[in-house]
């Protein structure tokens, strides 16, 4: 379960998007939520010079705007909040260590496709909490549109793995954020290659999805295994997930040191950004992975 969950802020409208899945998985979970703006918010050009009374103004600014935001969540969901506004050139950096101070279980923001270059992506800022934050990571598209309408949680979930233990980090995490018995869980695992090879890894992948899928079938969620065949991971379980209406991507990614095998930088990047629907990003290193529980989303 999780017990506390970060939303990072900019003032745009685009990152509030994030703001009633986050409320509402913290309401269900019993868990805290903080706000955050890493000061300056914006484009760093347009930032005014530190100490300077628009400076001051900007600070001030940001605080009004995070205090609004938490005393409307606070009066629409039982829920303790909390709000700060942090100071960092590298916004990333800044959350991570926000996150790290705070013990953030699961951070939830919005990132922006290449046609909405926003600070989130245009800074970096998803690409470094993908991979350096140790908390969970959920990344939703506000700009594909609503999230689905689902009174118990994500209905459709494909966790991605590649056969390391490293990888199944993303499974109960990913669980956590399902509907329930309502869910249907898809454990994917792609390989390449072909002629006998081949057959044996696709052998290998089977029977290591089949020992996975009880584990999930205990918290009660229905679950179907798929080896998929492709050169392209990434591009593999993108086209799968818009062929089957997959409303939740769950991944693992890792630090350096873990083995080479596991899912992480250009494809944990590639689904991030070309994704449409939610995408939650753990780490191969998450403590509490082995931990959650099931917990549905209204």
């Amino acid at each position: 379960m999780f017990h506390s969950i970060l939303v990072p802020l900019d003032g745009s409208t685009l990152a509030e998007q994030a703001l009633p899945l986050a409320a509402t998985v913290a309401e269900q979970s019993k868990a805290s939520l903080s706000l955050a703006v890493v000061h300056p918010w914006g484009p760093a050009e347009d930032a005014p010079r530190p100490g300077t009374r628009a400076d001051r103004e900007l600070r001030e600014d940001e605080g009004t705007y995070l205090n609004r935001l938490m005393q409307a969540v606070a009066s629409a969901y039982r829920i303790p909040v909390c709000e700060a506004v942090l100071d960092g050139a590298a916004t990333g950096r800044a959350l991570v260590e926000y996150a790290r101070h705070r013990n953030i279980d699961l951070v939830v923001a919005s990132t922006h496709d290449h046609r909405a270059l926003g600070r989130f992506l245009s800074s970096g800022v998803a690409r470094h909490l993908a991979h350096h934050v140790q908390a969970s990571v959920l990344f939703i598209k506000p700009q594909a549109g609503p999230l689905p309408d689902s009174p118990g949680g994500f209905r459709r979930v494909l966790v991605a793995l590649d056969g390391s233990p490293g990888s199944e980090a993303a499974l109960l995490p990913g669980a956590a954020l399902a509907a329930g018995e309502n869910a249907v869980i898809t454990l994917v695992r792609v390989i390449a290659g072909s002629g006998e090879p081949l057959a044996r890894v696709q052998a290998e992948a089977e029977s290591h999805l089949g020992r996975l899928a009880p584990r999930l079938r205990r918290r009660g969620c229905q679950v179907q295994t798929l080896v998929l065949h492709a050169d392209s991971a990434a591009e593999a379980i993108l086209s799968y997930a818009a062929r089957e209406g997959t409303d939740l991507l769950a991944l693992t990614t890792r630090q350096r040191g873990w083995a080479a095998r596991t899912l992480f930088g250009s494809v944990a990047d590639a689904v991030i950004h070309q994704a449409t629907v939610p995408v939650l990003v753990c780490h191969a290193t998450s403590q509490h992975a082995s931990t959650i529980d099931p917990v549905p989303v209204r």
